[in-house]
């Protein structure tokens, strides 16, 4: 999509460039064939725009979870969190998923579940939420440092699923489990995005790490 966009933007700088060189008397065009150039570059764009609008809409069920789970869940619980420790900023990791299937709940448990045997204990924290329901979290501590993080799996992303089998199912290959991996991270990098952007919009950002391993929390910690 960064492809697209810069394209279109040389484009249209590249045009503007040959009508002011024209304008100048630098270039010398024929009106007809300055038509044919700007026609061109206008058709070009109006395509690659068309391109861009038809690949955002496709993934944006990717930026509505993303959305939704800072909203409803990430957003209210790190406020509270900060609100109740002033001074000390609280760390918290994201895991974000690299294949479909890590999104098994098997695979979860077990991702949790090796968090224990690298020196870390965990619990579940209950954090009040204004006018909300209350929402719980993970807590890690490490038994050598005593430090200690947030942790969550956003569990909305389990909504990609049937999306992505209905494209695969749509394509013809129902056991394609490349093509799904494939669909599966595109998906993923227009959550990724979406999920930092607005983090960075509401200056929170800067509290979460995303990791798609909980191999990473060690080499981050």
């Amino acid at each position: 999509m960064k492809f697209l966009k810069a394209t279109q933007l040389i484009l249209l700088i590249a045009t503007v460039i040959i009508a002011g060189l024209c304008y100048f008397d630098i270039l010398t065009f024929k009106p007809d064939n300055l038509f044919v150039i700007f026609g061109a570059v206008g058709g070009i764009c109006a395509f690659l725009l068309e391109a861009y609008s038809r690949e955002t809409k496709k993934f944006s069920v990717a930026n509505v979870l993303a959305v939704g789970y800072i909203k409803n869940f990430l957003e209210p619980v790190m406020t509270q969190i900060i609100v109740q420790h002033p001074g000390k900023a609280p760390k918290f990791y994201i895991f974000i998923p690299s294949k479909i299937s890590d999104l098994d709940d098997n695979n979860i448990t077990r991702v949790k579940a090796s968090l224990n045997q690298k020196s870390y204990t965990s619990e579940t924290v209950t954090i009040p939420i204004p006018n909300q329901r209350a929402k719980n979290i993970l807590l890690i501590s490490s038994a050598i440092n005593k430090d200690s993080f947030y942790f969550d799996v956003p569990t909305t992303l389990s909504a990609m699923i049937a999306l992505i089998e209905y494209e695969v199912e749509k394509k013809g290959n129902t056991s394609s489990k490349r093509m799904t991996d494939a669909i599966f991270k595109q998906y993923i990098r227009y959550f990724k995005k979406e999920l930092i952007d607005v983090l960075k919009d509401k200056n929170l950002a800067g509290y979460v790490i995303l990791i798609n391993s909980a191999d990473e929390i060690g080499y981050l910690q």
